[in-house]
C-alpha cells in the first residue's frame, strides 16, 4: 500500500533528520557535489530564502562558477538537479520506503518540499547526529570567492560547518594517517588542499573546474614548498586547460607551466607515482603519445592504488588506443585507494569500452557511474548516446542527445574531441555515431563558433 502525504508542517529539525539519512546513503556520500547541492538549497529553504533560489545562485555558491559563464554554469546546475531528483526518487521506492519525512525536488524548482509520510512524531528529546542548518555560513566562490577558498583552505564544494554533515574518513593506511599528525600545520593544510584539488581533476573537459583546481595546488605549493603533491597536481590542471584552449599562444604558455610543475614535483619525488603521472600528463598535452604511455605504465606501477593515478592511466591509455589496457585501470572491480576522493573510473571504463567495441558494457558502466553520484559532463553525455546508438538502441541515443542540447547547448563537442584524441580518426568516429544519433552538423558548427 503506497504511503501517503501528511498535511502537517514538517519541523526544521526533522528535516535536518531526513536530509542527514539521505546525505550518509551509498549513492550521495560518494557525491559530494550533489550533497553539497541539497544541502545548500535546504539551508537556503529553511532560512526562508527558498524562493530566491536559482540555477546562478547554486552555480556561484556551492560550485564557485564565475557568473561570467552564466549558460554554461546554469546548464550544469540543471543537469544535477534532474539527477538529484532522479535520485530521491529512487531512494523513496526502495531503501527508504519508510522513511517518515520525504525530501522533494519539484520540477521547475530548486527548493525542496518536505513532507510527513507516517502519523507518529518524532521525540523531542531525540538528538540528530550531525544538524545541518545551524548557521548561515555560505561561502561563495566567485573569482574573489574562489581566493579566499584557497586561502581558507576550504574545499570548493564545501559549504563548511553550515551544510557538511560529517566527511568520511580517507580509506588511507592508518600509518598514513599517523604520519600525517606529525605534519605541521601548514603541511597539513597544504595536503588537505591537495586532496581537493585532485577531486576536482575530473571531468576532463571542464576548464572552469581545472582553473579553481589549480589555484588549490598553487596554495598548498606556497604553504609547503616541499610537498611535491601540490606541483604535480598543477602539472595535471595546467596541462589539461592547455589541452582545452583554442589559442595557441595561451597553450603555449600553459603547458611551459605545467612542465615547470612537473619538474619541480620530479625533483622533490622522482619515483611517487602521482609524479610521474604528471609527467605523462605533460607529455600528453605537449603531443608526445609514446613518451606519455611509457610514463603512465610506470606510474600506475609505482602508485598500482591510487585511484587518481589509475584514472589519468586510463584516460592515457585511451589516447594511446590501448582500450584493454585502460579498462585493466579503470575496472570496477579492480583494488584502488580512493583516498576519500571521488573517482571517475566508471567512467573511463566506459569510454574504453565504447572505444573497445564493448557498447552494452559502455552503456552498463556509464548509467552506474550516474547512480553513484560520478561527475557527469557533457562528454559523459556524448559517450552515452553513442555507445546507445552504436549497440542499436536508437531511441535512448537520441534521449541523450537531447539530453546534451538541453543540458549543454555551448559545449563544442567536436572541437574538444579533435583537441584531446591525437588520432582524428577517433574523434571523428565519435562525430559520426553522434551524428546517427540526431546531433546535427549545424549543431557542431554553432559550438565551434562559439568555441572560438
Amino acid at each position: 500500500m503506497a504511503a501517503k502525504a501528511d498535511p502537517r508542517t514538517v519541523d526544521d529539525r526533522d528535516i535536518n533528520r531526513a536530509v542527514a539519512t539521505f546525505l550518509k546513503t551509498d549513492r550521495m556520500s560518494r557525491s559530494e557535489r550533489l550533497s553539497a547541492f541539497l544541502s545548500y538549497v535546504t539551508l537556503e529553504t529553511l532560512s526562508g530564502r527558498g524562493q530566491d533560489i536559482r540555477a546562478k545562485t547554486i552555480a556561484q555558491d556551492v560550485y564557485g562558477r564565475d557568473p561570467s559563464s552564466k549558460d554554461y554554469s546554469e546548464n550544469v546546475v540543471r543537469v544535477d538537479a534532474r539527477r538529484l531528483r532522479r535520485l530521491l526518487e529512487e531512494y523513496y521506492s526502495g531503501e527508504g520506503s519508510g522513511a517518515e519525512i520525504r525530501i522533494k525536488m519539484p520540477t521547475g524548482s530548486y527548493a525542496p518540499k518536505f513532507e510527513y509520510y507516517k502519523t507518529s512524531t518524532v521525540a523531542a528529546n531525540e538528538t540528530l547526529g550531525g544538524s545541518i542548518v545551524q548557521r548561515k555560513d555560505v561561502v561563495k566562490f566567485g573569482s574573489a570567492g574562489a581566493a579566499l577558498a584557497v586561502t581558507l583552505g576550504i574545499g570548493i564544494y564545501a559549504i563548511q560547518n553550515a551544510i557538511k554533515v560529517t566527511s568520511p574518513p580517507p580509506s588511507s593506511a592508518e600509518a598514513e594517517r599517523v604520519a600525517l599528525l606529525n605534519l605541521s600545520g601548514a603541511s597539513l593544510q597544504a595536503e588537505n588542499l591537495c586532496r581537493q584539488g585532485r577531486n576536482l581533476l575530473f571531468p576532463i573537459a571542464d576548464a572552469e573546474q581545472q582553473n579553481l583546481a589549480t589555484g588549490l595546488f598553487y596554495r598548498a605549493v606556497d604553504l609547503d614548498a616541499g610537498y611535491a603533491c601540490g606541483y604535480a597536481g598543477a602539472a595535471h590542471s595546467l596541462a589539461t586547460q592547455s589541452m582545452l584552449v583554442g589559442d595557441s599562444a595561451a597553450k603555449r604558455n600553459l603547458l611551459l607551466e605545467a612542465q615547470q610543475m612537473a619538474d619541480k614535483a620530479q625533483a622533490i619525488s622522482p619515483t611517487d607515482g602521482w609524479v610521474v603521472s604528471g609527467l605523462a600528463w605533460v607529455a600528453v598535452a605537449d603531443g608526445d603519445i609514446k613518451k606519455a604511455f611509457e610514463l603512465s605504465r610506470l606510474s600506475a606501477e609505482l602508485s598500482p592504488n591510487d585511484g587518481n593515478v589509475l584514472d589519468f592511466h586510463g584516460v592515457i591509455s585511451i589516447f594511446a588506443g590501448d582500450y584493454q589496457e585502460a579498462r585493466r585501470a579503470a575496472d570496477p572491480e579492480r583494488e584502488r585507494d580512493t583516498q576519500g576522493l571521488q573517482h571517475a573510473n566508471l567512467n573511463v571504463f566506459g569510454v574504453a569500452s565504447y572505444h573497445n567495441g564493448n557498447y552494452s558494457e559502455a552503456v552498463a558502466a556509464f548509467e552506474n557511474a550516474i547512480r553513484l553520484g560520478e561527475p557527469v559532463s557533457a562528454l559523459t553525455l556524448v559517450y552515452l548516446a553513442v555507445s546507445h546508438q552504436a549497440n542499436g538502441e536508437e531511441a535512448e541515443a537520441n534521449n541523450y542527445v537531447t539530453e546534451l542540447g538541453d543540458g549543454f547547448p555551448a559545449f563544442p563537442v567536436r572541437a574538444v574531441l579533435q583537441r584531446l584524441y591525437p588520432d582524428k580518426n577517433v574523434s571523428n568516429g565519435v562525430i559520426r555515431h553522434l551524428l546517427e544519433a540526431g546531433w546535427t552538423e549545424q549543431q557542431a558548427q554553432r559550438r565551434e563558433a562559439n568555441d572560438g
